[in-house]
């Protein structure tokens, strides 16, 4: 038997875009550590490089040298709301070239908003929601024993041993495609390289899980409660094992809260342990973390930069006092975020930002002022800031945002076509979010959507580069 973990990349229009190439997918390197950890062979697959084609070439090769070599090759996708369509025409298609041969297995973040269309596509043979090192190990022992089930369900807060509680696997780039290769072209277009893993601000957000509040309401990680309980100690070598074998210039923490608490005096405390740990394993690689606007001041990004803390990414979300109100962000106020940026600047650390329109009900005024506070971030602060991405809200299953579309009536058919299908097509994606900003803001889609637009135009040089292909020092990918 054999595991390929595979994260097929974004639609068509995205499947270049810079930050799919610095970020190979962190959940695939984990479904490796998992598979590893239970002694399963397994191979990583990351859609986003080269590119998707190659990708899935290179994936029918594996599984058919496997078949070769008398194993089991159990394909075990990850579906999310922008890769589902493409990874189900994927799943459909090595079904139709190897028939029963290959087992086909679907998890994800979107899976169980739509449970019923996998459970009913007969080119899946078995669905997990959950966690995959509850899963894996339960997957794996009834392929062997030839005795597959449709549902697989699992996590590791339901263990009765609370020490088998929150030990969340890490990550191996260990069998993942062309990861050399990936490096080596990420640093001739950024001038870093740059691997993933989670940390201990994980599994979701620790924000989400911590807030009485929950989480952003257009964010998909509501009532995110199980953190992960691993050491520092773990985490540190973990690093250092990713350091030993790809000397990465830096590594990215995709927990989407680096911090795991809320309080300050925790965090600090926590910040002095982990800067302890890290030095006594002589990790040399700079982090990219998320952080909250909130949790950072003068003391905290100090030792952000000792920790080794080179860049974060901000969700500011938005500049309206009303607008960050219904987004569950009311502290997040103008001088909060002065603070907090002058806090970064004076410690040598450079910031992302995400600003999302129409998740709040936009009136005139508050989409005056996010364009007034993105024309405030350019202005003032374009020596801190790498880049920037303004975006009409995205409807994603799970967030709040989503719960009160499926209340509109007049979206049913749409809602209907995702859970037969198990996915939003663009043209879905399109309508729903022009409908939901029409319905819940004073104002119309397009003056939400073109607001957005000029935002990216003032933006310029600061803009998420979409196509890395056409990014200066990319002519090796052309080879």
């Amino acid at each position: 038997m054999k595991f390929f973990n595979v994260h097929l990349s974004a639609r068509s229009e995205d499947a270049e875009r810079f930050d799919t190439l610095i970020a190979p997918s962190g959940t695939v390197a984990t479904l490796n550590h998992i598979s590893k950890d239970c002694g399963i062979p397994a191979e990583g697959f990351d859609g986003a490089f080269p590119d998707e084609e190659k990708v899935q070439h290179a994936i029918k090769a594996s599984v058919e040298k496997s078949l070769s070599q008398g194993e089991i090759p159990v394909v075990m996708s990850t579906l999310l709301v922008y890769n589902a369509e493409q990874s189900l025409a994927f799943i459909a298609d090595l079904k139709r070239e190897f028939k029963q041969r290959v087992v086909t297995v679907v998890g994800g973040q979107l899976v169980p908003f739509a449970t019923r269309a996998y459970l009913g596509n007969d080119h899946i043979d078995a669905v997990s929601i959950g966690d995959g090192e509850v899963l894996i190990p339960e997957v794996a022992r009834d392929v062997q024993a030839g005795a597959v089930k449709g549902l697989y369900t699992g996590w590791l807060s339901s263990f009765l041993n609370r020490s088998r509680r929150g030990q969340f696997a890490f990550a191996s780039y260990d069998d993942f495609f062309q990861i050399q290769e990936r490096l080596e072209a990420q640093k001739e277009i950024s001038g870093f390289s740059q691997l993933c893993i989670q940390g201990l601000g994980g599994p979701g957000c620790s924000w989400a899980a911590n807030n009485k509040h929950g989480a952003c309401d257009f964010c998909a990680l509501q009532n995110i409660e199980e953190m992960n309980q691993r050491s520092l100690p773990e985490l540190m070598q973990a690093e250092r094992d990713l350091e030993d074998t790809f000397s990465p210039d830096r590594i990215f923490d995709v927990a989407n809260q680096f911090l795991p608490f809320l309080n300050k005096v925790k965090n600090m405390q926590w910040l002095k342990k982990y800067i302890e740990e890290r030095k006594k394993a002589g990790l040399r690689a700079k982090k990219y973390v998320y952080l909250t606007v909130g949790s950072i001041d003068e003391d905290i990004a100090a030792l952000l930069a000792e920790a080794g803390v080179e860049e974060v990414f901000l969700g500011i979300d938005h500049f309206d006092p009303d607008a960050l109100k219904e987004e569950n962000k009311s502290h997040r106020s103008q001088s909060r975020l002065e603070r907090t940026l002058n806090a970064l600047a004076q410690n040598g650390i450079t910031f992302r930002v995400g600003v999302v329109l129409g998740s709040a009900t936009e009136t005139e005024r508050t989409l005056k002022t996010a364009e007034e506070g993105i024309h405030w971030i350019i202005d003032n602060e374009a020596d801190s800031l790498v880049s920037l991405g303004a975006y009409p809200i995205y409807i994603l299953p799970g967030s709040g945002v989503f719960e009160r579309v499926r209340k509109m009536s007049d979206l049913q058919e749409v809602l209907h076509s995702f859970e037969s299908k198990g996915y939003f097509n663009e043209e879905a994606d399109e309508y729903l979010i022009r409908a939901y900003i029409q319905r819940h803001s004073d104002v119309d889609a397009d003056a939400v959507i073109e607001t957005a637009n000029r935002l990216v135009a003032y933006a310029g040089a600061h803009i998420i580069s979409h196509n890395y292909r056409q990014s200066p020092g990319a002519e090796r990918l052309k080879k």
